[in-house]
């Protein structure tokens, strides 16, 4: 990465591409005959999730300032992806230590740039339409936190099953209203909790937490100091030399002493009090983390999917 210069105040965009899917990787295998992480697969059509993800980001008014993380071992394939998408930074990690390393790496590099970004966090394997409810929505959260500056906001979708691989949020009382969708604070975030708690969290109106979430950057980096301090002192020792011939040096070897956490269990779960919800209205989401995900929500649109449906059978 390079030092750059940029207008403070900005919106900007960190993409999760580094993970390597290992839930999908049986399928996967089976499907196209070598390993390849899902957020580079067309599951349907000929983009792939991390090239809707790049177009999400685009809508939502991100252009430029866009930070996509990815790993060492993505560097072919992500420069073939990007042969149609011009915009933003690919940062490279040296390994995959998890996503709270990936999302506070990002912000090393846009605190650096632009210490009053407004941050928007999206996985690059998701699915979500459509696409012009979910950029309002969007919008709409991010202005929610020009008004709640304290707020790390978390998108959160109606459950439709007693799911329990994804995070679940229970919200609270509402905070303020934005454009019609009221804004409630969190009491509760448990991430994947057994099938006896999300008893109970349905019953109290729980909502899966989607890990989009929109922060001022310099809020989430505050917070990363008091609940990751030693993950927090590598990227200090990074940001210090970002810009500078030091900077790829460094960034190897502090990755070589960086903790493996979870964003959403290690970090998310201690924060309750500082988090707001948003529910999406109107949207279909999905983490496509399995198979079964991926056919139930292309019959229920009743689109063709990219693979043969016996590959289901394997």
């Amino acid at each position: 990465m390079t030092d750059q210069k940029h207008t403070e105040g900005n919106q900007w965009a960190v993409i999760l591409a580094g993970g390597d899917g290992q839930r999908m990787k049986p399928f996967i295998q089976s499907w196209l005959g070598y390993p390849k992480p899902k957020q580079y697969c067309a599951f349907v059509g000929e983009r792939s999730m991390l090239q809707h993800t790049w177009d999400r980001a685009d809508r939502a008014g991100h252009s430029e300032n866009q930070v996509t993380i990815i790993d060492k071992s993505h560097n072919q394939e992500i420069f073939r992806q990007m042969e149609t998408h011009t915009k933003g930074r690919i940062v490279i990690q040296p390994r995959n230590c998890d996503t709270a390393a990936g999302i506070f790496l990002a912000l090393a590099y846009i605190n650096h740039w632009d210490p009053k970004a407004i941050v928007t966090i999206y996985p690059s394997d998701h699915f979500i339409a459509p696409q012009e409810q979910f950029t309002k929505m969007i919008k709409e959260t991010v202005s929610a936190v020009t008004r709640l500056k304290e707020r790390i906001i978390l998108l959160g979708a109606t459950p439709n099953s007693p799911e329990g691989e994804y995070g679940w949020i229970c919200p609270g009382h509402p905070l303020i209203r934005n454009a019609g969708f009221p804004v409630r604070t969190v009491k509760e975030f448990i991430e994947k909790p057994d099938q006896k708690t999300i008893q109970t969290l349905s019953r109290n109106g729980g909502i899966w937490n989607t890990m989009i979430v929109t922060a001022y950057g310099s809020r989430l980096w505050s917070l990363g100091e008091l609940w990751c301090p030693d993950m927090m002192e590598l990227f200090h020792q990074l940001r210090k030399v970002i810009g500078l011939p030091q900077e790829s040096l460094t960034l190897e070897r502090i990755y070589q002493a960086m903790p493996q956490r979870n964003f959403s269990k290690n970090f998310l779960e201690r924060i309750v009090s500082h988090l707001a919800t948003i529910e999406l209205q109107g949207v279909l989401w999905s983490d496509w983390g399995r198979p079964e995900r991926i056919i139930e929500t292309l019959g229920f649109l009743r689109k063709k999917p990219a693979f043969p449906l016996p590959q289901m059978a394997s």
